[in-house]
């Protein structure tokens, strides 16, 4: 078990309970939940989001229940790499390579087909990622939905 300061911690609800599974839906908040002017601006922004978390304890777990989900800081920042960083280092390196041999309209054409390749193998993927990156849950006191980091 890590210790707080390496994790990443979403209060929630649970959603559904089937098998060894726990759907837990969280709402994440944009960068402007803590801005003081948010409610003078209308890009405010809240999504619901249902995370699903592998268990050994499911038969503890009710729909309703309040209840954090866990996540390791480390697979965060793998979760970034993979989402973020390397689509945009494929479409970066797509397009300076095929801009040496084609004009621009196709150039930039093989690198938007060149990010579409790179997120269906995530997809096809996926199974494997979903082995890879291991949530947890306990369950909550707090009737709060918001995120935490730990430092």
């Amino acid at each position: 078990m890590a210790d707080n300061s390496q994790t990443i911690r979403h209060d929630g609800r649970v959603d559904l309970v089937e098998g060894n599974k726990v759907f837990v839906k969280i709402i994440t908040h944009s960068a402007c939940q803590s801005c003081s002017t948010k409610s003078m601006c209308s890009i405010t922004e809240l999504k619901e989001k249902q995370i699903e978390v592998l268990t050994q304890d499911q038969d503890s777990y009710r729909e309703g229940d309040p209840v954090t989900v866990i996540l390791e800081r480390s697979m965060g920042n793998r979760a970034v790499l993979l989402g973020y960083f390397f689509p945009f280092l494929v479409l970066i390196l797509s397009l300076l390579i095929s801009s040496s041999f084609f004009g621009d309209l196709v150039s930039g054409l093989i690198a938007l087909v060149s990010v579409g390749f790179y997120y269906l193998l995530m997809f096809i993927f996926s199974d494997r990622l979903k082995k890879d990156f291991h949530f947890r849950i306990q369950h909550s006191t707090g009737d709060n939905d918001s995120c935490k980091v730990q430092n």
